[in-house]
């Protein structure tokens, strides 16, 4: 099940999002969903606690 970390929603298998590791620690996969990030909608790492658009 993957989730985006901006809004929480699950996201199916068939929508498309986005997946990169953390720019600060590099340590924590962050998972955001296209709306989010065309919104830019902040997140924040649950591992430094870096918070990104």
């Amino acid at each position: 099940m993957i989730k985006c970390i901006s809004c929480n929603k699950i996201i199916p298998n068939t929508e498309k999002y986005s997946r990169f590791l953390c720019p600060n620690c590099q340590k924590t996969e962050i998972i955001r969903c296209l709306a989010c990030k065309a919104k830019n909608i902040s997140y924040t790492c649950p591992s430094c606690n870096f918070t990104g658009p």
